[in-house]
């Protein structure tokens, strides 16, 4: 069960921040860019140095740009919120209703969608929140 969950809660988290995720990453890319270019244009991308290099000049960044890393680590936060309350919330449901569904790519809340008749309020109340949000982006 808790191999499970733990896919539960990357998969969700993939699932999540996928339609969220890229238009965000624009946003603080968009917002950045001149202190990007001023303080980090020499950082090689990938492993989170980007990130570091800004962090590392964070008293000089711009009001722009700090607020859009500021946003994007709110939604962030929401999201982790809502994947732990989920899990707990779900967890019976999912062992009882979708053991048998491999995790990723959704396929947990797909399945919890498809029994929503069957699974109790509040996970019900969880599958329709992930619905409404995803719908929203």
């Amino acid at each position: 069960m808790r191999y499970l969950c733990a896919h539960l809660l990357a998969a969700a988290a993939l699932m999540l921040l996928n339609a969220s995720s890229a238009t965000q990453a624009q946003d603080v890319l968009k917002a950045c860019e001149a202190d990007i270019k001023s303080y980090c244009s020499q950082v090689t991308l990938g492993d989170g140095r980007l990130l570091a290099c800004m962090y590392a000049h964070e008293d000089k960044i711009s009001p722009e740009c700090d607020v859009a890393i500021a946003d994007a680590a709110d939604q962030l936060d929401w999201f982790l919120s809502s994947v732990r309350e989920a899990l707990e919330t779900c967890a019976p449901d999912i062992q009882k209703h979708c053991a048998d569904v491999e995790a990723g790519q959704g396929r947990i809340y797909a399945c919890l969608r498809i029994k929503k008749d069957q699974i109790g309020d509040d996970c019900k109340g969880v599958v329709d929140n992930v619905t409404a949000r995803l719908t929203q982006e």
